[in-house]
């Protein structure tokens, strides 16, 4: 930022960025570039927004538990990155005089505010239209967590000849990772079961204890996301089991840890605290037949998870919304006929049975599965 100034060497401070961005050329000198502020401008929404980008995943969330996946550049869009500036000749020119000389005087008179030079052997590149200097740049308003300064002395404006290759450095902050990392968490199918069961049509009773839980269930993942050596983890906790049904008669529970899906086995105690336990009211009897073999109870099963980010680069946790993730299935439920013949739900003739349904997944990137 430039600071207040009397005299000619002041109006000429002031004018030479203005003289220049009336050429369409930046700031000649090799200091690295801000934008998104009064004195540097605006972003360029083209730059640091094309092509795409390779982050590394890893953690309990992802198949296979690491993968790496491709990402336009503008679903992430880096804080800071490298791009093509001037071209040598381009370069050469801005250090001619008026300007170049206007620069050195800027430089001369306080160094630290104004350490502006020429990159050495630039006259080298005098007449050379085809290689570029590459030039780093931090956007200001989205850097928080961002240490924009180890960026610059890392990256400095270096050339690049034509033919060689061009440099591709990306620095992303913590948040924009720790939402990605959730974003590509894969969460289980969650096929919904229930016991008891009867052989054959695989009914539930009414008036009986109905134990529903989801198939493939975990309580936690974690996925972490890592580009340009920042990284972020995001954790997901499942909280309840919120369970509904029927479209004639309708009915409603939530199951909330410790009783939030425990599957149901042979042996469990009728008391077991990690059964999610639901009670029909009614028969399948007026309910839809969606199959064509009999009106079926529909039940929605919808899993409500917390989450949240941490990273070594934004110490604490940080909160996500996480959206819900629902199945359905269709159920019969029977009236007992013979209930002295059922006994518990655990008599004879009862099996514990699932319905197949749609895999569950939050906003997956593009190309994956």
């Amino acid at each position: 930022m430039l600071r207040p100034r009397t005299g000619i060497l002041a109006a000429l401070i002031v004018v030479v960025p203005l003289v220049l961005a009336g050429l369409g050329a930046s700031p000649a000198h090799g200091a690295l570039r801000t934008c998104g502020t009064l004195q540097d401008g605006p972003c360029s929404s083209a730059s640091g927004t094309g092509g795409s980008l390779s982050v590394q995943l890893e953690g309990t969330g992802v198949p296979g538990y690491t993968t790496t996946v491709k990402v336009p550049r503008s679903t992430l869009t880096p804080v800071c990155y490298v791009h093509k500036w001037l071209s040598g000749r381009e370069y050469y020119e801005n250090w001619q005089p008026p300007q170049g000389e206007f620069y050195l005087q800027a430089q001369a008179a306080d160094p630290t505010i104004h350490p502006w030079k020429p990159m050495a052997g630039y006259e080298t590149h005098a007449e050379d239209d085809d290689g570029h200097y590459w030039l780093g740049t931090c956007d200001v308003t989205r850097s928080a967590g961002v240490d924009t300064s180890k960026f610059y002395a890392e990256h400095p404006p270096a050339w690049v000849a034509a033919g060689d290759p061009e440099p591709a450095v990306d620095l992303v902050s913590p948040a924009v990772l720790g939402q990605f990392a959730s974003d590509s968490t894969r969460f289980p199918h969650g096929d919904l079961h229930w016991n008891p069961t009867r052989d054959g049509d695989a009914a539930t009773f009414v008036g009986l204890d109905t134990w529903l839980w989801l198939g493939d269930r975990t309580s936690r993942l974690w996925v972490t996301a890592s580009l340009g050596g920042v990284s972020a983890t995001a954790i997901s906790t499942f909280k309840e089991l919120q369970v509904s049904w029927g479209v004639t008669h309708r009915g409603s529970t939530t199951c909330r840890l410790p009783s939030a899906g425990t599957p149901w086995t042979p042996d469990a105690p009728d008391d077991d605290p990690g059964a999610c336990i639901v009670h029909f009211d009614h028969s399948s009897a007026g309910e839809p037949d969606p199959s064509g073999t009999g009106p079926r109870t529909r039940v929605v099963a919808t899993s409500i998870w917390t989450g949240s980010w941490t990273s070594p680069d934004a110490p604490g946790d940080h909160p996500l919304t996480l959206d819900p993730l629902t199945t359905t299935a269709a159920v019969p439920v029977a009236e007992i006929e013979a209930q002295a013949t059922l006994g518990s739900r655990r008599g004879v003739g009862l099996s514990p049975r699932s319905a197949p349904t749609t895999p569950a997944c939050r906003r997956c990137p593009a190309g994956r599965p």
